[in-house]
């Protein structure tokens, strides 16, 4: 295998620093501190962010551009996606191409790598047109709520039949390669969690912090959006509260659904032991596990068909020894193996949910967290995941370097 001393990646992403997105700047930190100095960002949208001054790598070059979006583009692009006048309808403007197509080429960039299938479709034309590899990361929205989209998945046969793909857990791959992408040209990698940011605590098993403490706290971090399933860890927890009435449930982070839920946790009567922590930033994340005894995330298909990948969230809170109470979703039982490193229920099943929590106050699960923090450390650890993420690259150097 060829050992090239630079990856030379443009890496492209709608919105860069985002904070749902955080795992891309990882990526991308890692690749800066192995001395991958001409790796370049591509972006629609730099969103402002605290990532940049905590991190240990000096920020470099980031090429935004911006298009505002005018009625009569809005309009073209609904009668091309209607009529399917393009092999693909997602691809970049004119004048975006030509700014990104010089970055690439004043960069010297040998690959692009695009995040989302709809990325990877929006910069396609420009690899295309450089004749340099690309590869896209499919995250879970992309391989789930967009395949209702007829544009969409006739765009995704003409990026196939370009591009390299990396699937962030099997469960996509087995669902890219059923729709056409070609299996020799298709990876898994998982994103993984930096266990560096989220040191191991070993705590007091939940049903023996209950009955010392009298308390016990649970907690979720993530967007208020339907597939998170917030409604329904409210209503299994309510349901907690009549046995266990101490118990608190922090819930941290924003979305179109807050409203819905502070209006259903003040339905049932239980704002006293409920909390909206609004907004977290990344970096505050590891404080919040501290703090807490169990994590939940009840991971369910939206009625749009939008499915996650493998929450990164669940990987921290995995990684910092709390207890996971999460689905039989989509990729997440490659990262829980039920009653071993963390417990799984089905999907919107509100008896079993509350069933798992109060096997909580039951069982020690002594081994759990442990179990939890091998398993992260094995499989998902960031350090481990961003090296073979370069092997991927050069695996794609040395392929289409005998293709060109």
């Amino acid at each position: 295998m060829t050992n090239s001393p630079n990856i030379n990646a443009a890496i492209f992403s709608f919105n860069w620093l985002g904070v749902s997105e955080t795992f891309i700047f990882r990526q991308t930190e890692y690749l800066w501190s192995q001395g991958n100095n001409s790796v370049i960002i591509l972006t629609e949208n730099l969103v402002k962010s605290d990532l940049i001054e905590n991190s240990n790598t000096q920020h470099k070059a980031v090429r935004v551009y911006h298009r505002p979006q005018k009625k009569r583009d809005f309009y073209l692009g609904i009668i091309q996606r209607k009529l399917m006048l393009k092999k693909n309808l997602y691809g970049a403007f004119a004048d975006q191409k030509r700014h990104w197509r010089q970055a690439i080429a004043e960069n010297h960039s040998r690959i692009i790598h695009a995040h989302y299938g709809t990325g990877g479709l929006k910069i396609l034309p420009v690899a295309k047109t450089l004749n340099i590899p690309l590869v896209t990361t499919f995250h879970g929205n992309d391989a789930s709520a967009m395949l209702r989209k007829k544009a969409y998945l006739r765009s995704l046969k003409e990026l196939f039949n370009y591009s390299y793909i990396i699937a962030v857990s099997h469960f996509i791959k087995k669902r890219l390669i059923n729709l056409g992408a070609p299996e020799q040209r298709i990876f898994t990698h998982y994103i993984g969690t930096d266990l560096n940011r989220f040191q191991f605590t070993k705590r007091v098993p939940p049903n023996i912090k209950y009955k010392e403490q009298g308390v016990l706290n649970f907690i979720q971090i993530s967007n208020f959006v339907e597939k998170k399933g917030h409604k329904y860890t409210i209503d299994a927890f309510s349901r907690l509260l009549r046995t266990f009435p101490n118990c608190v449930l922090h819930l941290g982070g924003d979305g179109p659904l807050k409203k819905e839920l502070e209006a259903q946790v003040k339905r049932l009567g239980i704002e006293d032991n409920v909390l909206f922590l609004g907004k977290v930033s990344p970096t505050k994340v590891p404080r919040y596990f501290e703090e807490a005894d169990v994590f939940l995330h009840h991971s369910v298909t939206g009625t749009d068909g939008s499915e996650e990948g493998i929450p990164t969230v669940i990987m921290e809170a995995m990684a910092s020894g709390l207890p996971v109470v999460s689905t039989r979703h989509a990729g997440i039982p490659e990262l829980i193996e039920h009653g071993h490193s963390g417990y799984l229920v089905t999907e919107k099943d509100i008896d079993e949910y509350h069933n798992t929590l109060l096997s909580l106050f039951d069982d020690q699960a002594v081994n759990i967290a442990d179990n939890a923090r091998e398993k992260i450390d094995r499989d998902f650890n960031m350090s481990k995941q961003n090296k073979k993420l370069t092997e991927i690259y050069r695996i794609i150097f040395d392929v289409d370097s005998t293709i060109r």
